[in-house]
């Protein structure tokens, strides 16, 4: 079974245009899909945003992602 992100928008809004939604992959397990979608939007939103799984266990993921950018980021979530 292949599970799939849902869109993360780059902007938080209730909007269902997805012209500025992010790609995240697609991921065999459901627990990596929300891992990755996790990340993604701590990069995007910062630590208040409200998480899958729980924002400790994320902590060393948090320090490395302050010296990428969001594009970098992504990019790097995409290749995991």
């Amino acid at each position: 079974m292949l599970c799939q992100c849902r869109p993360l928008l780059e902007h938080d809004t209730a909007n269902t245009d997805h012209e500025n939604a992010v790609y995240l992959g697609g991921y065999d397990k459901e627990d990596k899909a929300a891992r990755a979608y996790d990340l993604a939007a701590l990069k995007y939103w910062g630590t208040t945003t409200t998480t899958n799984i729980p924002i400790s266990t994320y902590e060393k993921e948090i320090e490395e992602m302050k010296h990428m950018t969001r594009q970098e980021y992504i990019a790097y979530l995409r290749r995991e």
